[in-house]
């Protein structure tokens, strides 16, 4: 899992793009101002006799929220908690995330 963080000029996050499943079929959760965008990446390996192509996002619906956020939750530890708690939040209030009890 990738973990990249924007930020303003006073050094406060503003956006962040989680991408996962980076061994099988890569996706890209990207959070901003505007809400969330959801992609497929597609590497650009996959053309038969031609160059590697460079990688583009490809939009992809709705994201398994639950799934992302527990994955986030584990893989973290090395990230600051600032930083944690500013993905967290922003994962929680997805309209599709439901909470594990």
């Amino acid at each position: 899992m990738d973990f990249i963080v924007w930020f303003n000029t006073d050094n406060e996050p503003i956006s962040f793009e989680l991408c996962y499943d980076k061994k099988g079929l890569e996706k890209a959760l990207n959070w901003g101002q505007t809400g969330f965008v959801h992609t497929t990446v597609d590497d650009g390996e996959n053309r038969p006799g031609k160059y590697k192509a460079s990688p583009v996002h490809i939009a992809d619906g709705e994201p398994e929220i639950n799934r992302v956020y527990s994955q986030f939750l584990q893989e973290s530890s090395s990230v600051p908690e600032k930083l944690v708690q500013f993905a967290l939040a922003a994962l929680s209030s997805h309209q599709a995330y439901v909470p594990q009890l």
